[in-house]
């Protein structure tokens, strides 16, 4: 009996934490590093050719806990080589979502297509447009449970036998985001803005047979300015990022700045200080080290929410690299990544 309440109660446990997981979609604090999750319209958006950007999270860390691990690759393609006005861009995205020490895991598959129009002869103002398909499944893994059965003298045996077999059957549905931007590119300052609407399809998903819910669409906004500062090409950026999905609702903001190095022998261009606010949930600082091609970031969470106590740990490592003939070939344009 006791066993069978054990796996009662484990199940129950999955199937809360699978609704809690799913309401709301996993997400970065370094945000700018994945365009795709945070506007369909930056697919493509700022590549001299090609781009590839990954991303690794792992979210409270500490002694007698497992930690929810998100990772994300995407590699982006401007369509539109040679020319500095109208660009069309075309993207692919891996993202994988897991918790628990893997018993529940989220991966999806998104292709994305963006367009952005210049809107004056000096291609300064630009409005795009863009749209990804996504691809998701949902895998609850049984093997990984902690069965009665299993527990011995010396502790848990993974070699013993789970007398009582749980099946859960896995899940995939189909989805699709869009977005819109607006942006600025001038000599010293620029700005952008976006509105992009994610799970515009409205999917089902469930943690057990019978049982489904509809995910809630997310609504995300995004804000940013950048000015240069003095004649050395130093740069000072402001981005903000407020996001809507059900009862979740979010704030964050951030400042950083762009240390432009000279003479470096590792050609390293720029060092990057930041500091961002999720408002209610942690307070984190950014380093980015900068070269013309690449970029690598690294950013620590101070928690600031009450539902986490501060001896978790949080952190994310970024790494982003621009490349093709039409990057080495031209003048480097654009940085590897606009915050």
């Amino acid at each position: 009996m006791k066993t069978h309440m054990k796996v009662i109660t484990l199940l129950a446990g999955c199937m809360l934490t699978g609704k809690l997981l799913f309401a709301q979609d996993p997400r970065f604090g370094q945000y700018f590093t994945s365009p795709m999750t945070l506007n369909p319209a930056l697919t493509g958006k700022g590549v001299n050719d090609w781009r590839v950007l990954t991303n690794y999270r792992s979210q409270w860390q500490g002694e007698g806990t497992q930690p929810f691990t998100t990772a994300m690759l995407s590699l982006e393609k401007n369509l539109s080589v040679g020319t500095d006005k109208n660009t069309l861009g075309i993207g692919a995205m891996f993202l994988s979502d897991a918790s628990n020490g893997g018993i529940l895991k989220n991966n999806y598959f998104s292709i994305g297509l963006s367009y952005n129009n210049a809107l004056d002869a000096e291609a300064k103002h630009f409005l795009g447009g863009g749209l990804t398909l996504a691809y998701a499944n949902r895998i609850l893994d049984p093997s990984k449970f902690q069965f009665g059965s299993q527990l011995g003298s010396d502790g848990y045996q993974p070699s013993l036998p789970a007398n009582d077999g749980v099946t859960v059957p896995k899940k995939s549905y189909l989805d699709v985001n869009a977005g819109i931007s607006y942006s600025y590119h001038g000599e010293r300052s620029g700005f952008y803005t976006g509105v992009s609407y994610f799970h515009a399809a409205r999917p089902k998903d469930a943690a057990m047979s019978g049982s489904a819910y509809t995910i809630d669409p997310r609504l995300s906004l995004q804000m940013g300015y950048r000015l240069a500062t003095g004649d050395m090409g130093n740069e000072l950026g402001i981005s903000s990022l407020w996001e809507k999905q059900g009862e979740y609702k979010r704030f964050t903001a951030g400042l950083l700045y762009k240390l432009v190095l000279t003479g470096s022998a590792l050609q390293i261009r720029s060092l990057n200080f930041g500091i961002w606010d999720r408002v209610g949930d942690a307070v984190y600082p950014y380093l980015g080290i900068e070269a013309n091609d690449w970029l690598l970031g690294f950013s620590y969470d101070v928690i600031t929410s009450k539902i986490a106590t501060t001896s978790l740990q949080s952190f994310e490592i970024s790494f982003g690299w621009q490349f093709g003939s039409a990057r080495s070939a031209a003048v480097k344009k654009h940085p590897v990544i606009w915050y």
